[in-house]
């Protein structure tokens, strides 16, 4: 498999620090991955405004996270940005299986407005859940950290299966991988099949976002 995707995530509690995560690495990634937590769903509350953030104008495409409750509530927002274009400049929007009844509805909204929809599951919710969205969605992400933190272990036993199991039967799903995501768990990740490494501890916590950002590439090469 070609072309796996490293991506930064960003979780944090002010738009400064949004900015300066991007700017620290957009020369040298393609995406970043925003995690925007309520503090209901995910007990910590991290910096997510969607009309702050069309203002941003990133050198990289950005795909939210929303672990919020009811994401129903707030997806308008999200595609838009209150903008006038109608376009808050995020490119692929994830919310939680486990958070909402409305995924249907939620995964056409996004996709009605051009972008990309995904899914994200716990690590104890079975990907069976997903039977019914997977042709829908244009991703699955396999969450496997802390909601709203960074860090996190990466639960090789609950993920590996899963991720091999979706891509055996969706070989064009974009796949990707959050929590505990080092050069070592990157490369077994990409191994069973995900093609998208999100990374948060092992960038922000080196002294050279860059090289770590090579790194995990290397890894997975």
């Amino acid at each position: 498999m070609t072309n796996i995707e490293i991506i930064p995530s960003i979780t944090v509690r002010t738009q400064k620090e949004v900015e300066e995560k991007i700017r620290a690495v957009e020369n040298y990634v393609g995406w970043m991955h925003l995690d925007a937590a309520d503090g209901d769903f995910a007990p910590n509350k991290t910096w997510g405004d969607p009309v702050a953030l069309h203002d941003i104008d990133p050198g990289v495409f950005i795909e939210a996270h929303l672990m919020v409750a009811e994401p129903e509530n707030v997806i308008d927002a999200w595609i838009t940005g209150n903008s006038e274009e109608k376009d808050s400049g995020v490119a692929r929007i994830y919310f939680h299986y486990e958070a909402t009844s409305q995924h249907a509805e939620i995964i056409k909204k996004i996709k009605d407005a051009g972008k990309e929809a995904g899914i994200a599951i716990l690590p104890e919710t079975p990907i069976t859940v997903l039977d019914e969205f997977l042709n829908d969605v244009d991703a699955v992400l396999i969450f496997a950290g802390s909601l709203g933190y960074y860090g996190g272990s990466f639960n090789a036993e609950a993920s590996l299966v899963k991720i091999s199991t979706l891509r055996q039967e969706y070989p064009k799903l974009t796949i990707e991988v959050d929590g505990g995501m080092n050069p070592e768990t990157a490369k077994q990740a990409v191994e069973a099949g995900a093609n998208a490494i999100v990374s948060g501890s092992y960038i922000w916590n080196s002294n050279d976002p860059k090289k770590a950002i090579e790194e995990l590439q290397e890894s997975v090469s």
